[in-house]
């Protein structure tokens, strides 16, 4: 029998330090994640462990984790867990974890009242766990009642053969005595029952309330006739003020827009706008094509590509806001298409999937080094042969499962970026010699151009050297023999640094949709693609660079990479102070 001794293993190691404790965190809520759906003996100890440490997890790396369990078939304790959390943080568990109906019923007594609203907006939900969250309708909706009456607890538990008491003290727990027999003229749903429960009790958050009255509502839409959707809108036009808050829009339905910031990108939330519209306001430049996603799934709601252009006083020149525009994204656009990058590789299983085989390949590689470079005596020489390919194999598809990984964080907005001042110039020409000897390979001649006194940009080192290898690798490798691929690094419009690489011949004629299909894979249409398939890399260079708050443009003849540089943010910090 094989013993799994992880979480052992994890829980026995030092905690002294908030550092130490948060990546411990991670750690135990990866492995509960995983666990085979087992129960093990430090099981509830880890829970535990997890409780008592949730105070000092920042709320983003909480809500992160929430992101990655998204839509995987999580064990019960541990959705559980998350659903006693803020409801921005539960909300991502409770809206797509797969668990059985019977599961389902018998967590739903356990939870809070804000936690089955969140569980109300369901539509996958079976027959026993609607029942269970059917029972508490009228106790989830009345003002300030957190716990549920006595006498409802009792009916429903029996209706549904669920015993309420083992949900745990303080969360479905009866109302005091003089509660439970309610005068018929006071009962929640009467104006004389609403006015004694306002001022008996103390009022919950607003949230709270909203999010009861949404569930309850939307609950009620299924008996009545329901009313036919509204139209898709399809565009609007918007105006910000100095501070990037959109103050204007021409929609009607203007809520889930008034308020927005174009100012910067939340990397720990699905909503708001992308690194390009942030990173172009802090340079007070225009910008266009930046990314938009507007929540719900009503008329406006959903993805957008939004343009925009600086305003700036006339009289005296300060800078008074941005005035835009707003489109649905082409099919080619879209970032909600099934799968990673219009892939049919789910993304969050995906990073799952990534870190079980990073080990044991991580293990063949290092093998695989001992024998080739003989550190543990002397080797004959076809095995170093074999171990220099499995070296060589292993190293590939060591970073194939980076960039997939990488991929479904950029999805997920989880890419975690640290930015600093970098020269660009020098990182491209430490690269030339790896891309000369490819280029040598393929009888393909390399020519890498800089432009004097460029500026430095500010960006994630390692972020930034993927972008570069994964454009130059895939236009040099796509090169046919003869042909020349040029890469010029420029200084861009005021404030931007501007990378452009020549499109090899077997381009020549395919336009942005056609190089950004991800059908073109491991098998595609000419030899020496690369692994994940042009589309597939073109997309992750361009997730990169959005993140990073530049762009990706496909040109005629060349495929262009701007960036922020660090003058032109400087220069936008002096203007704003004018």
């Amino acid at each position: 029998m094989r013993f799994d001794d992880r979480l052992a293993t994890v829980l026995g190691l030092p905690a002294s330090g908030r550092t130490e404790r948060l990546a411990l965190w991670r750690q135990l809520v990866d492995l509960l994640a995983q666990a085979d759906r087992t129960s093990s003996p430090r099981r509830d100890e880890a829970l535990a462990r997890l409780r008592d440490w949730r105070g000092e997890v920042p709320d983003a790396a909480r809500r992160g984790a929430a992101l990655a369990l998204a839509g995987e078939a999580v064990p019960a304790d541990l959705v559980h867990f998350f659903a006693e959390d803020e409801a921005s943080i539960a909300a991502p568990v409770l809206a797509r974890a797969a668990m059985d109906d019977e599961a389902w019923a018998v967590m739903i007594p356990r939870l809070s009242p804000i936690a089955r609203a969140l569980l109300r907006h369901r539509r996958d939900l079976g027959p026993k766990a609607r029942h269970a969250l059917d029972a508490f309708g009228p106790s989830d909706l009345m003002i300030g009642a957190g716990p549920v009456p006595a006498n409802d607890a009792a009916g429903s538990s029996e209706d549904m053969g669920i015993d309420v008491e083992a949900g745990g003290a303080g969360e479905t727990d009866a109302l005091p005595d003089d509660h439970a027999q309610a005068d018929p003229e006071t009962v929640p749903g009467s104006p004389a029952g609403q006015t004694e429960a306002m001022a008996g009790r103390a009022s919950p958050p607003i949230a709270e309330l909203v999010a009861r009255i949404a569930a309850f509502r939307e609950g009620r839409a299924d008996t009545a006739f329901a009313a036919p959707p509204p139209a898709r809108v399809r565009e609007f036009l918007f105006e910000t003020g100095p501070d990037g808050v959109i103050h204007w829009c021409d929609l009607d339905a203007r809520g889930a827009v008034i308020g927005l910031s174009i100012a910067s990108a939340d990397e720990t939330s699905a909503h708001g706008v992308d690194g390009h519209a942030a990173g172009a306001f802090r340079r007070r430049a225009s910008f266009r094509d930046a990314r938009l996603t507007l929540a719900g799934e009503g008329a406006i709601g959903g993805e957008w590509r939004i343009s925009a252009v600086p305003v700036f006083d006339p009289a005296i020149g300060r800078f008074s806001g941005y005035r835009g525009s707003a489109r649905r994204p082409r099919l080619d656009e879209r970032a909600e298409l099934p799968g990673l990058f219009g892939t049919s590789l789910p993304g969050e299983a995906l990073r799952q999937l990534a870190h079980e085989i990073r080990t044991p390949l991580n293990a063949i590689i290092g093998f695989a080094e001992l024998i080739e470079q003989q550190i543990m005596g002397p080797v004959n020489v076809r095995y170093r042969q074999l171990a220099a390919e499995i070296l060589g194999e292993g190293r590939a598809l060591l970073a194939t499962i980076d960039d997939l990984e990488t991929a479904a964080r950029i999805e997920a907005r989880a890419l975690r970026l640290a930015p600093r001042p970098l020269d660009l110039g020098a990182l491209l020409a430490s690269l030339g010699p790896a891309l000369s000897d490819l280029a040598d390979l393929r009888g393909v001649a390399f020519a890498l151009r800089l432009a004097p006194d460029l500026p430095t940009i500010t960006a994630d080192p390692v972020s930034t050297e993927r972008m570069l290898v994964r454009l130059l690798g895939a236009m040099v490798g796509l090169a046919g023999a003869g042909e020349t691929v040029e890469a010029r690094l420029d200084p861009g419009i005021i404030g931007q640094i501007r990378l452009s690489v020549s499109r090899p011949a077997v381009l020549a004629g395919r336009d942005e949709r056609s190089l950004l299909d991800p059908a073109h894979g491991p098998d595609g249409d000419w030899p020496d693609a690369p692994v994940l398939g042009l589309g597939f890399t073109l997309r992750l260079v361009r997730g990169l660079a959005e993140a990073a708050g530049g762009r990706l443009v496909i040109e005629a003849e060349r495929i262009a990479l701007t960036l922020p540089a660090v003058a032109g943010a400087a220069a936008a910090a002096e203007l704003e102070q004018r």
